[in-house]
Protein backbone atom coordinates (compact mmCIF):
# COMPACT_ATOMS: atom_id res chain seq x y z
CA UNK A 1 0.00 0.00 0.00
CA UNK A 2 1.70 3.47 -1.24
CA UNK A 3 1.63 5.87 2.12
CA UNK A 4 3.47 3.82 4.29
CA UNK A 5 7.00 4.36 4.44
CA UNK A 6 7.37 0.65 5.97
CA UNK A 7 5.81 -2.80 6.18
CA UNK A 8 1.82 -2.54 6.71
CA UNK A 9 1.21 -4.97 10.37
CA UNK A 10 -2.72 -4.75 9.80
CA UNK A 11 -5.68 -4.74 7.42
CA UNK A 12 -9.07 -4.47 8.09
CA UNK A 13 -12.03 -4.19 5.37
CA UNK A 14 -14.84 -2.33 6.06
CA UNK A 15 -18.42 -4.41 5.50
CA UNK A 16 -19.14 -2.45 2.59
CA UNK A 17 -15.98 -4.37 0.65
CA UNK A 18 -14.83 -1.28 -0.79
CA UNK A 19 -12.74 0.03 2.22
CA UNK A 20 -9.66 -0.96 3.97
CA UNK A 21 -8.05 0.40 6.89
CA UNK A 22 -4.29 -0.05 7.42
CA UNK A 23 -1.96 0.52 10.27
CA UNK A 24 2.10 -0.11 9.60
CA UNK A 25 5.34 -0.20 11.69
CA UNK A 26 6.02 3.48 10.71
CA UNK A 27 2.80 4.22 13.35
CA UNK A 28 0.78 5.39 10.07
CA UNK A 29 -3.07 4.26 10.02
CA UNK A 30 -4.54 4.82 6.27
CA UNK A 31 -7.88 4.12 5.48
CA UNK A 32 -8.10 3.99 1.85
CA UNK A 33 -10.87 3.55 -0.66
CA UNK A 34 -10.45 0.69 -3.02
CA UNK A 35 -12.96 2.10 -5.83
CA UNK A 36 -10.30 5.26 -6.19
CA UNK A 37 -7.44 3.11 -5.86
CA UNK A 38 -6.32 3.36 -9.64
CA UNK A 39 -7.14 6.81 -10.12
CA UNK A 40 -4.55 9.54 -10.26
CA UNK A 41 -5.36 10.13 -6.63
CA UNK A 42 -3.93 8.64 -3.76
CA UNK A 43 -6.63 6.38 -2.96
CA UNK A 44 -6.57 7.09 0.96
CA UNK A 45 -9.18 9.32 2.60
CA UNK A 46 -7.65 9.54 5.49
CA UNK A 47 -4.38 9.23 7.37
CA UNK A 48 -3.11 9.69 10.90
CA UNK A 49 -0.02 9.39 12.67
CA UNK A 50 -0.68 9.66 16.12
CA UNK A 51 0.61 6.40 17.64
CA UNK A 52 4.63 6.55 18.95
CA UNK A 53 5.38 3.07 18.37
CA UNK A 54 3.69 0.75 15.40
CA UNK A 55 0.24 0.04 14.73
CA UNK A 56 -0.38 -3.73 15.85
CA UNK A 57 -3.90 -3.71 15.14
CA UNK A 58 -6.74 -2.16 13.21
CA UNK A 59 -10.50 -2.87 12.67
CA UNK A 60 -14.05 -1.09 11.73
CA UNK A 61 -17.31 -0.94 13.59
CA UNK A 62 -19.76 -2.71 11.80
CA UNK A 63 -21.87 0.36 11.01
CA UNK A 64 -18.23 1.84 9.12
CA UNK A 65 -18.99 5.21 11.46
CA UNK A 66 -15.51 4.97 13.62
CA UNK A 67 -12.34 2.26 13.21
CA UNK A 68 -10.22 1.54 16.60
CA UNK A 69 -6.12 1.48 16.09
CA UNK A 70 -4.23 -0.62 19.00
CA UNK A 71 -0.34 0.35 19.49
CA UNK A 72 2.94 -1.08 20.93
CA UNK A 73 2.83 1.72 22.62
CA UNK A 74 0.16 0.59 24.66
CA UNK A 75 -2.81 2.77 23.52
CA UNK A 76 -5.72 2.58 21.38
CA UNK A 77 -7.07 5.23 19.17
CA UNK A 78 -10.96 5.48 18.12
CA UNK A 79 -11.71 7.73 15.22
CA UNK A 80 -14.46 8.70 13.21
CA UNK A 81 -14.73 7.18 9.50
CA UNK A 82 -14.85 9.93 7.16
CA UNK A 83 -18.54 8.79 4.76
CA UNK A 84 -17.89 10.01 1.58
CA UNK A 85 -20.92 12.42 0.55
CA UNK A 86 -24.03 11.24 -0.21
CA UNK A 87 -25.50 11.61 -3.42
CA UNK A 88 -29.38 12.79 -4.17
CA UNK A 89 -31.22 10.82 -6.00
CA UNK A 90 -32.22 11.85 -9.17
CA UNK A 91 -35.53 13.41 -9.95
CA UNK A 92 -37.69 11.19 -12.54
CA UNK A 93 -39.83 13.29 -15.03
CA UNK A 94 -43.55 11.45 -14.16
CA UNK A 95 -46.25 12.54 -16.64
CA UNK A 96 -48.62 13.95 -13.75
CA UNK A 97 -51.78 14.59 -16.24
CA UNK A 98 -54.66 11.78 -15.40
CA UNK A 99 -55.48 9.18 -17.97
CA UNK A 100 -57.98 10.48 -20.51
CA UNK A 101 -60.58 7.64 -21.45
CA UNK A 102 -62.79 7.81 -24.69
CA UNK A 103 -66.53 6.77 -23.58
CA UNK A 104 -67.48 5.89 -27.43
Amino acid sequence: LRGHASDVYDVAWGKDSSHLVSGAVDSSVFVWNINKAGSKSTGYQQSFRDHHHFVQGVAFDPYMNYFVTESSDRSCKVYKAKKAPKRKPKKSKVNSETPKHNSD
